[in-house]
Parts: structure tokens; C-alpha cells; sequence
């Protein structure tokens, strides 16, 4: 099958280049001719396809033209460019907050369908019996700033800024419990991790939220909301907030992601989702 994957650019290593680049390994693994379109580069392969997964409304008004069943595929309820426009065949969303958005806007979502993860990249590492290390992915964005503190306490700290890193697995591998928001949180789910959901501010000023820690049942409560920190909004206002969070960690957890993330984040699952929505 004859497969393009349009997005905007894939000059930054973002949620959507990320899903991207995952989706067109696991599609090319299964024998499938993938191609690529950004707003910023084109494409010069021609224009006819058998499925194309747009992941921009920019790229998908500039790809009104080609032909080949168009899915947009809308990745959040805030960035301008992942907004639902007219022009697909087919509307899809990664969690069931993002279909709402779609759904309030008047495009009904065919089907969602979750983050795809790459399990041979992002490997099981496991974690301690007692946490030791923590990542903390985005933290340069945060309004507050507690890492001295949890320092303090005992915890190494790993901290990862903005923007993100190409390859988030090393710092990962390091760690016991991850703090982060999105696809880092899945990812260090898929590497055995314990994970803390921790969001920005949302638009808010002067304050963070979270969700919490992510077991086997707060999974699937955090990811309605694709493990933004909007689901619980817990305002992060002092270290006890945190503290109390990481007070939660298990070492068996870390295994228990991995099989929660093999089981429904899986890429080639995912791949297999959206070549079904060919037909």
C-alpha cells in the first residue's frame, strides 16, 4: 500500500513528528511504501495514494488536491494547527478529550485511537526496588520549581528541558520514576518506569496541575485526557503535592506499565488500526 504521512514540519521533535516517525517505521515494517509531506518541504513522489494520515490542518488544506482516502488524525484540544478541518474522509482522535473538542467543532471522530508506542525503541530497563532517580521531562516550562528541594530529599534528579530530545529512551533508561506529560509519559511507561503525570499551567497563570501517579487503574482515568495533567488538575502548589505522589512508588508498577502500554500503545497495533479505516 502506498502510504503518506502529512504534517506541518519535521524540523522539531514534538508529539506530532514523533507519532509520525513511529508510524512510518511500523507501516515500512510491514511492507508498506511510506512517504512523507510538510508544509515546509512538499513532496516530489507524486500525489496519488492509498491512505494518507494528515496530523495538521495547514497540510491538509495543501494536500486538497491529492488523492488517496485522507484521514486527520486531531493530536490535542489546544495547538492551532491540530484543530479538525473540512477535506478528510475521516476524522480520528488520540483520547476521548480530543474527540469532544473535534465532535464540539462538528467533526464527529470515525474512531480513537491511541499514541502509538515503540516498544524495540523505548525497551524494558525496569526500575529500583526504592526510587532513586528522577526524570523530570519539560521542567523549563513549569512555574515552579521544587527540584533543589526533592534534591534535598534524597532523589538524583534528570532534567530534561524544552525542546525535546531525539532520543528521550537515555535519559529514561536512567531513571526510576518520570515525571512528564503526553508521549514522555507513555514512553517511560513502555521502558518499565513508574510515572507521575505532571502537566504546564494549561493556559493558566501562575500555577501547574497534575494527575498523579499512574497505576493500573488511574491509567486508563489519566488517559481521556492523553495524560495531559487535565484530567485530575491537581494545582502543584508546594513539594508535598509531590512528595506525596512519589510516596506512591512500587517497583512491580514499572512492570506493570510495560504490559499496559504493550497491550494498547503498542505501534504495530496501532498501525494495524488505521490501515482498517483504508477499506
Amino acid at each position: 500500500m502506498k502510504i503518506l504521512i502529512a504534517l506541518h514540519n519535521l524540523s522539531f521533535f514534538g508529539g506530532v513528528q514523533t507519532w509520525s516517525l513511529t508510524m512510518c517505521s511500523a507501516l515500512k515494517n510491514m511492507g508498506h511504501e511510506v512517504s512523507f509531506f510538510t508544509c515546509t518541504a512538499g513532496i516530489s513522489n507524486g500525489k496519488v495514494f492509498d491512505l494518507i494520515l494528515c496530523n495538521s490542518n495547514q497540510a491538509l488544506n495543501d494536500i486538497k488536491e491529492f488523492k488517496g482516502k485522507k484521514i486527520f488524525i486531531s493530536h490535542g484540544i489546544l495547538p492551532p494547527l491540530e484543530q479538525p478541518i473540512k477535506g478528510a474522509d475521516i476524522y480520528v482522535a488520540v483520547s476521548e478529550e480530543v474527540a469532544k473538542n473535534c465532535e464540539t467543532q462538528g467533526f464527529p471522530v470515525h474512531r480513537i485511537i491511541r499514541n502509538p508506542i515503540d516498544l524495540d525503541k523505548f525497551r524494558f530497563s525496569g526500575c529500583n526496588e526504592k526510587v532513586k532517580t528522577i526524570a523530570f521531562f519539560d521542567y523549563s516550562r513549569r512555574k515552579f520549581s521544587f527540584m533543589d528541594e526533592l534534591e534535598k530529599h534524597g532523589f538524583k534528579m534528570l532534567k530534561v528541558g524544552n525542546p525535546p530530545i531525539p532520543e528521550p529512551e537515555k535519559i529514561i533508561e536512567s531513571a526510576d520514576l518520570v515525571m512528564a506529560k503526553g508521549r514522555s509519559a507513555y514512553e517511560a511507561m513502555a521502558m518499565g518506569k513508574n510515572v507521575i503525570v505532571s502537566g504546564d499551567n494549561n493556559g493558566c497563570s501562575g500555577i501547574d496541575f497534575m494527575d498523579g501517579f499512574v497505576d493500573n487503574k488511574t491509567f486508563f482515568e489519566f488517559r481521556l485526557n492523553n495524560f495531559s495533567g487535565r484530567h485530575n488538575q491537581i494545582p502543584i502548589s508546594s513539594i508535598d503535592v509531590l512528595l506525596k505522589e512519589i510516596g506512591k512508588y512500587d517497583q512491580k508498577q514499572g512492570t506493570s506499565n510495560r504490559g499496559l502500554i504493550y497491550k494498547h500503545n503498542n505501534s504495530k497495533d496501532i498501525a494495524k488500526q488505521f490501515l482498517e479505516l483504508a477499506n
